[in-house]
C-alpha cells in the first residue's frame, strides 16, 4: 500500500468519497464538483495499486503556542469508502500523515474529531471547549451601551486591518490561527458552508471590533423564526465587545434570536437582567497531538521556575517513534527530550501528553483522570512547574460539516 499526493486525475474520486462519508444525503453532482472552493489543504490518499482505499487533507497551520508562532499540521477530510471500511486503513493513513509531518519539520497536528473516542485511541486530545449561546434578541435588553463609533459592512478590502485586530485579540491564547489571506478570502468572506456577513465596529477610524455571522431561517406550521449566527468574533477590549452586544441587539425587530459561538466563559450570564433567558451549551471543541515528542516538547517555552529532569515513559500505540522512555529536562526557559534506557519517574499517554503540552489539562487533573501516572511528588512539583494552564482556543473550523460533538448543557 502507498499513501501519496492525490493527482489530479484523483480529484474527481476524491471528492465522491468524502461527499459520501460526510453528506450522504447529497449525491455528488459534476455541478457540486466544479463549484468546490479553493482552500489551503493538501490532498492525500492511501492506495493499493491505483485503487483509493481511505482519503485524508492536511494544512500547513501556523498557530500560537506559548507565545509563538509554530506550524501545526490539521487534519481534515479523513474517510474512507463503504466497501474499504473496518481494515484498518485510516490507522495506516493517519500514521503516514504524522511521518509526513514529522519530515516536514511540523512537531504538532489538530484537528475536528467526527467522533472523540476514535482519535483518541490514535493519540489526539482534547484542546479547548466552547461555550454556544443561545437567546431572544431582545434578552440583551437593558446592557446596551450608548451608541459610538459606527457600524460597517467589511470586505476583503479590509483583510489587513482584520488580520490585525485578530492577532490582537488572540493575544495571550495558545492555538490562535495566524490566517493567510487565501483563508481570509476563502474561508471567511467566501465560505460556502456560511453564505455569511462581515460587520465591524470602529471608532476615530480604527477598526475595534468584528464579527463573522449567518442568518438562518425556520418555519413551523405558519411561523417563520429567524436566527442570527455567529461564529466569529474579535474585539480589542470590553468596550468594543459590548458594542458587538448593541448589533446583535439592533437586529431585534428582524432575528428572533441569536446563537453565537465563543470561549469557554459564562460571564454572559452576569451582563444579563435575566440570566435565565440565556441558553448556554458548553461544547468540546478540536483535538491537539504532539507529531513528536522529543523534537514537540523541546520546542517549547517553558516558565524559568521549572527546573529540573523527570524520565517519561510514554505510550502511543500510532507511530514507533514517540513509543519509549525519554528524559525530559527542563531549566532556564527551555527543555531537552531525549531517548533514555533510564527508569522512567512517570508514565503518560500520548494524548494526556499532548494536552498538557497545549495548557488544557494540568498534571494534577491528567493524574487524577488516569492519563498520567506517577506516585512522586517531586516529579508531580517539576511537571507542574513545566505545564501550567493556558488558555487554549483554536478558532477554525477546516472540518466536513455535520460532524458530531459532545456538549455539556447549563443554563435553563
Amino acid at each position: 500500500m502507498d499513501y501519496r499526493p492525490i493527482p489530479d486525475s484523483d480529484e474527481r474520486a476524491f471528492f465522491d468519497i468524502g461527499q459520501y462519508a460526510f453528506r450522504p444525503e447529497e449525491h455528488p453532482t459534476d455541478e457540486a464538483f466544479e463549484e468546490r472552493k479553493p482552500y489551503d489543504r493538501e490532498n492525500r490518499g492511501l492506495y493499493d495499486g491505483d485503487d483509493l482505499l481511505a482519503i485524508s487533507g492536511w494544512h500547513d497551520f501556523t498557530l500560537s503556542l506559548r507565545g509563538e508562532w509554530v506550524r501545526v499540521g490539521g487534519v481534515s477530510s479523513v474517510a474512507t469508502p463503504p466497501e474499504h471500511r473496518r481494515k484498518g486503513y485510516v490507522q495506516r493513513m493517519l500514521a503516514a500523515m504524522l511521518e509526513e509531518f514529522r519530515e516536514a519539520g511540523i512537531d504538532y497536528s489538530a484537528l475536528w474529531p467526527f467522533e472523540y473516542e476514535f482519535y483518541r485511541k490514535y493519540g489526539w486530545g482534547t484542546c479547548n471547549k466552547r461555550t454556544q449561546w443561545t437567546f431572544e434578541t431582545e434578552a440583551l435588553e437593558g446592557v446596551i451601551p450608548a451608541p459610538k463609533g459606527e457600524f460597517r459592512r467589511l470586505s476583503k478590502d479590509d483583510i489587513s486591518a482584520l488580520r490585525d485586530l485578530h492577532e490582537q485579540f488572540s493575544t495571550g491564547w495558545n492555538l490562535a490561527m495566524r490566517r493567510t489571506e487565501n483563508w481570509w478570502t476563502h474561508r471567511i468572506f467566501e465560505s460556502s458552508w456560511t453564505d455569511p456577513y462581515v460587520y465591524g465596529w470602529e471608532l476615530d477610524g480604527e477598526l475595534r471590533a468584528a464579527v463573522v455571522y449567518s442568518v438562518k431561517s425556520a418555519t413551523t406550521g405558519m411561523a417563520e423564526e429567524r436566527t442570527l449566527r455567529s461564529w466569529d468574533m474579535a474585539y480589542t477590549d470590553d468596550e468594543a465587545y459590548q458594542q458587538l452586544l448593541r448589533f446583535f441587539y439592533h437586529h431585534l425587530s428582524q432575528m428572533d434570536k441569536i446563537h453565537l459561538f465563543a470561549a469557554a466563559d459564562t460571564s454572559l450570564f452576569d451582563r444579563v437582567r435575566d440570566p435565565r433567558a440565556l441558553d448556554c451549551e458548553v461544547v468540546t471543541g478540536p483535538m491537539f497531538r504532539l507529531t513528536d515528542v522529543q523534537s514537540g516538547l523541546s520546542r517549547l517555552l517553558y516558565p524559568e521556575d521549572a527546573v529540573g529532569s523527570v524520565v517519561l515513559d510514554v505510550t502511543d500505540s500510532l507511530v514507533s517513534w514517540n513509543e519509549g522512555t525519554f528524559e525530559f529536562s527542563v531549566g532556564e526557559g527551555r527543555a531537552t527530550c531525549e531517548p533514555t534506557d533510564a527508569e522512567a519517574d512517570a508514565a503518560v499517554d500520548i494524548a494526556t501528553l499532548s494536552q498538557l503540552a497545549v495548557g488544557y489539562l494540568t498534571p494534577e487533573e491528567a493524574r487524577r483522570y488516569g492519563g498520567l501516572s506517577t506516585d512522586s511528588e517531586t516529579v508531580m512539583d517539576l511537571l507542574t512547574a513545566a505545564f501550567p494552564r493556558y488558555r487554549t482556543y483554536l478558532r477554525e473550523f477546516f472540518r466536513p460539516r455535520r460532524i458530531l460533538r459532545r456538549t455539556t448543557r447549563a443554563g435553563r
